[in-house]
């Protein structure tokens, strides 16, 4: 927990431990997957309320929402379990990711348009308490439910945007 500094990401993304530089998980091949992002966005009225206003509010509710939903994914983390002639996944609750905020878009034509956004980069790492070490994470269920995720951070922003004062309304589309 805590500020990700740069060390600590390329370390994480080169599968070491940040803080004593050892390997994390057992296998460490040349094409491994580093991770996984999650990406939460804002509507667009959201986001330009935000650029417009100001209103601090606004960036807390979103975070706070992204949080939650990270929290929520967390729990269902799992990793495989191949010995002894297993074959299963466990679940282990547990992510290493960094989260960054961004506030507009890619520039078209060289001119960024305002869209309040995360990527929360989960490293392809989890604790297995049971076999007491870090192993590669199993995202195939929470990567196949990425619908439901944006749709939990969705009305958990639209709920606290309420709390606030501001006016939600499900889009029909």
């Amino acid at each position: 927990s805590g500020d990700v500094d740069q060390e600590a990401y390329f370390a994480l993304c080169d599968n070491l431990n940040p803080k004593t530089g050892e390997r994390l998980t057992p296998r460490q091949k040349d094409n491994r997957r580093v991770g996984y992002d999650f990406t939460f966005s804002a509507p667009k009225s959201v986001s330009v309320l935000y650029e417009l206003s100001g209103d601090e509010r606004v960036l807390d509710a979103f975070r706070q929402s992204v949080a939650e939903t990270m929290t929520e994914i967390e729990t269902e983390m799992k990793t495989r379990v191949r010995k002894n002639g297993s074959d299963k996944d466990r679940v282990t609750s547990n992510l290493t990711y960094a989260e960054f905020v961004h506030f507009t878009s890619r520039p078209v034509d060289g001119k960024p348009d305002p869209h309040l956004h995360a990527h929360c980069f989960a490293f392809n790492t989890t604790w297995d308490t049971t076999e007491r070490r870090w192993k590669a994470g199993q995202f195939g269920d929470l990567k196949r439910d990425a619908v439901y995720w944006e749709a939990a951070f969705d009305a958990r922003l639209a709920n606290r945007l309420k709390g606030l004062g501001y006016a939600a309304e499900k889009d029909p589309k």
